[in-house]
Formats: structure tokens, C-alpha cells, sequence
């Protein structure tokens, strides 16, 4: 049985694996202009200042949760399924709050101000 701590580390690897492959896949494929990630997307970065709505998000968090809810349970156990989905919604959230900062917050040191 795979370890609680573990699974959270598996579920932040799986978030930022499933980032990657939304963004570069759904946001700057060649269907783009035809999914709502992909055109919610090019607003952003047409308009840097832009970013979907709150509620979408949480609609899309929701719903990915719920999809992936039972399947993981039933795949790593209760608890680390649990820890897995903590994992990755949690750093889903995380990342949601660094990228707006990054957006709207100068930035401390080169790096900060560049990203």
C-alpha cells in the first residue's frame, strides 16, 4: 500500500504533468480556437491582465475531482487516494494563486520581476 505522503507527492507531480499537457495541448494546438480552455487561454495572453472567472475555475476543480474521486480511491486506497487528490487540487490551487501574483505583483529580485 503506497504511503499518505507519497500519494500527495504523486498527486503535485500528476497536477503540474496535467498542466503541462492542457497548456501546450489545448492551449497552443492546432484545436485551440476550438475548446474553451483554448480560447479563454489566447484572451490571457492577449490581455495579460485577463484571467478566466473565479467560478469556472472552481467548476472545473469540482469536476475534476469528482472524475477523479472514485477511480483513485478505488485504484490506491481511502487514505491515499485521498492524500493524492489533496495533492493535486491542492497544488492546482497553489498554482492558480502564483500565477495571478505573478500577473498583477511586481516581483522581488530579477527573477520575480521577469516571471
Amino acid at each position: 500500500m503506497i504511503h499518505s505522503s507519497i500519494a500527495v507527492v504523486a498527486g503535485i507531480i500528476s497536477w503540474s504533468f496535467a498542466e503541462y499537457v492542457i497548456h501546450r495541448w489545448a492551449g497552443h494546438g492546432p484545436s485551440a480556437s476550438n475548446n474553451l480552455f483554448g480560447r479563454e487561454h489566447t484572451a490571457h495572453h492577449s490581455r495579460g491582465n485577463y484571467f478566466a472567472a473565479w467560478w469556472k475555475k472552481l467548476i472545473t476543480a469540482v469536476t475534476v475531482t469528482t472524475m477523479l474521486l472514485g477511480p483513485t480511491i478505488w485504484f490506491l486506497g481511502v487514505r491515499p487516494g485521498l492524500s493524492f487528490i489533496t495533492g493535486f487540487v491542492g497544488f492546482y490551487v497553489f498554482y492558480e494563486v502564483l500565477h495571478r501574483l505573478e500577473h498583477v505583483w511586481k516581483g522581488i529580485g530579477s527573477y520575480g520581476r521577469w516571471a
